[in-house]
Formats: structure tokens, C-alpha cells, sequence
């Protein structure tokens, strides 16, 4: 038997239509697509400047550097066992008012004391209001380290300068009439080379050494 010639016409335009509704969501289903990814991508947020503005942990160890500037010559002075508490004189190096800190040039090393360095200092004479100030700088960076005086509760690194003055109750022994003997204690962050720097009205000196494992 032959189709129905009406029969074939009918079925050709159900075939057009459906093909006409398949390319309308072809093309629906792109245009929705695109416009997703379109927009995820412009709501992207960049993490680069978070990151970089996170502040980068200094090392606690590592070996002392061998190329600091060198200091000048300072002055040494010994004072008596009694002046301290000692065993025995002590010769400390300074100039002026102020008698302390390390031997000249000499490496400051982090297994001797944990990363902590206590000076004593033996000042003077002074006059009641006169002040000395100590601090000690990282010469990379310009910045002060922890420091503290030595008191009856043990070292406070929570300032970054100490002040010697003539006014109790912080120092360990007065000596004689005008002279102070007091403790301090300072941490080291990193590694690095540092200068010792001392300063009262009218006169300053000042230490560099290294310091590290």
C-alpha cells in the first residue's frame, strides 16, 4: 500500500517543528552557559595582596654573620669584686658615664644563654636627675630589640630601650656615693649584626658585634 500523500506532508512538518524547538534550546542552553561563566569569572577575588601583606616570621637560629662593621676602641675599666657581687674584679668597657656590655668585637653566640644576653653595667658618678639610655639595634632592619631591666622578679625584655638612672629601686648595688650597678637583659629575634648603643646628655658610645648560633 502507498502513504497517504497528505499523510507524508503532515509528518514532514511535525519534523521541521521539532527540529525548529531543538535549535531554539541548542541555542537557549549556550546563551545561559556562557553568561554563567561570564559571570564566575568576573567574581573571582585575587588572594595575592592578603598573602603578601602577612608578616613573614623571623628565624630564632642560624650562624653569626662574619662581616659586621667593626667598632671603635673603647675604654676598659675593672671594679672591685664588691661592686657587683662578684667572685672576683670584673673589667667592663664603656667611656664616660657608662661601664658595660661585651667584649670589643666579640661574637654574641645563642647556645651560651638561649638567645638572651644580660649586661651588667656599673654607672657614674651621677649627678640624682642624670639618666643613661641603652639599646640595642638590628643594623638590617634599624629596629630595637627586647630589653628590660633586671629586677627582684627576674629580667622584663618588654621595652626597647632601657634607662639608667640614679633613682632607686632597680639597681643591684650603690657602691659608693653617685655609682650604680644594675643588670639588664636583652632577646635576639635572628641572627644578624648589632650595635650596642649607649647615650647620656653631653657624651654616647657604642658596640657592634655579631650575633648568632
Amino acid at each position: 500500500m502507498k502513504p497517504h500523500p497528505r499523510l507524508t506532508e503532515t509528518q514532514a512538518g511535525i519534523v521541521s517543528a521539532c527540529l525548529v524547538v531543538v535549535l531554539a534550546l541548542l541555542l537557549l542552553f549556550s546563551a545561559c552557559t556562557s553568561g554563567t561563566t561570564q559571570t564566575a569569572h568576573t567574581h573571582v577575588t585575587p588572594t595575592t595582596g592578603v598573602l603578601n601583606s602577612q608578616p613573614t616570621a623571623l628565624p630564632t637560629g642560624g650562624p653569626a654573620p662574619e662581616n659586621c662593621p667593626r667598632s671603635g676602641q673603647l675604654e676598659t675599666k675593672t671594679f672591685p669584686p664588691e661592686w657587683g657581687g662578684n667572685s672576683g674584679a670584673e673589667t667592663l668597657i664603656g667611656r664616660g658615664l657608662a661601664w658595660g656590655g661585651l667584649p670589643p668585637n666579640q661574637t654574641y653566640h645563642f647556645k651560651d644563654t638561649g638567645n638572651g644576653l644580660k649586661i651588667v653595667w656599673a654607672v657614674g658618678p651621677l649627678l640624682p636627675n642624670e639618666v643613661i639610655t641603652v639599646r640595642i639595634l638590628n643594623l638590617a632592619t634599624g629596629q630595637s630589640i627586647p630589653a628590660g631591666l633586671v629586677t627582684s622578679h627576674g629580667p622584663t625584655p618588654t621595652a626597647d630601650h632601657i634607662v639608667l638612672g640614679a633613682s632607686p629601686p632597680d639597681y643591684f648595688y650603690n657602691p659608693q656615693p653617685g655609682w650604680y650597678v644594675r643588670g639588664s637583659y636583652f632577646e635576639f629575634p635572628a641572627p644578624g649584626c648589632y650595635r650596642l648603643e649607649v647615650q647620656w646628655p653631653g657624651g654616647q658610645w657604642s658596640e657592634n658585634f655579631p650575633a648568632g648560633d
